[in-house]
């Protein structure tokens, strides 16, 4: 009964951020503007690796390290007062990261939820570099950290009412529309925490089960 409600509630919330309707923590405006992040910042990695190509391993990490640093440093400042809480993708789509009572993010909560975002943008480009160098041990490790973090977001995204994903439970954090100020809940109950686990390590050990054969 309590899973049909909570059917019925987010198909009502998405219905009404499709058609317009005021939403205190919206999801397609949120994927949409990550999209556009992730877009920007990909094509920023890939200028700045074919500009200064090189098969050398060190000039090759150092552009690697300095690009993810970049963009944690861009990120953390975006998600802080100086830019109110908005990067490029938020500021198209009108919407805004917040703490959990409407106030602006603590510098390092926000580098702390940069973090996890820069590893989910710039994750692929570090896991096909350790590949290509044939480290197998840091691959497998690095693909199962992109796999928690990435799945993480998604999950408790989608199954918390007030949107917050893996990043923003740690960094105390929310995304509200712009112009707004709402305090909200923690939404990690135990069973949620244990579901993502269970799910998570099944995934792993199916993924990873012909590798370690």
């Amino acid at each position: 009964m309590q899973i049909l409600t909570w059917i019925r509630l987010n198909l009502r919330l998405l219905y009404n951020e499709i058609f317009g309707e005021p939403v205190d923590h919206p999801f397609i405006a949120r994927g949409l503007a990550f999209a556009v992040d992730y877009v920007a910042f990909t094509f920023y990695g890939i200028a700045i690796h074919w500009v200064f190509d090189t098969p050398d391993f060190f000039t090759n990490a150092i552009l690697l390290l300095s690009d993810t640093v970049i963009l944690t440093v861009y990120l953390t400042l975006a998600g802080s007062k100086m830019f109110h809480g908005q990067t490029l993708g938020k500021l198209i789509f009108r919407i805004r990261v917040m703490d959990e009572r409407g106030n602006h993010l603590r510098l390092r909560n926000c580098f702390l939820r940069a973090l996890f975002t820069a590893l989910v943008i710039n994750g692929f480009q570090i896991l096909v570099f350790f590949g290509q160098e044939g480290f197998t041990n840091v691959l497998l490790a690095g693909y199962s950290v992109l796999v928690m973090i990435v799945f993480g977001i998604l999950y408790f995204s989608i199954f918390t009412i007030n949107r917050q994903g893996l990043h923003d439970i740690i960094a105390g954090s929310q995304v509200i529309p712009k112009n707004r100020s709402l305090a909200t809940t923690h939404p990690a109950s135990l069973i949620k925490v244990i579901g993502y686990l269970l799910i998570i390590a099944g995934y792993l050990v199916y993924a990873m089960s012909p590798m370690m054969r």
